[in-house]
């Protein structure tokens, strides 16, 4: 499990996270997280739309409001905040 500089600085500054955690919770959202495949509504086409926008080689984890982007080596890329209308969906 690795994390980038850009997305431990979007952890830190969207989760309010200190250096120490920011390894744990990622890992957690892999493990833990609900896969892309596993979501349906507005939720799917929302990740739907994530997903071109970055590329098709990436796994998309939700987790505790949040989404995660990983590259299939298990590296976190990036941290997007889902709004409350897709909360919701959850």
């Amino acid at each position: 499990m690795t994390v980038t500089k850009h997305a431990e600085k979007r952890m830190r500054g969207r989760l309010g996270l200190n250096k120490k955690c920011v390894e744990k919770v990622a890992q957690r959202a892999l493990e833990e997280g609900i896969p892309h495949s596993d979501t349906k509504g507005k939720l799917h086409k929302y990740l739907d739309k994530q997903a071109l926008g970055f590329d098709h080689k990436h796994k998309w984890r939700i987790y505790n409001g949040y989404l995660y982007c990983f590259s299939f080596d298990d590296i976190l890329i990036t941290v997007l905040p889902l709004t409350y209308q897709l909360r919701k969906c959850l």
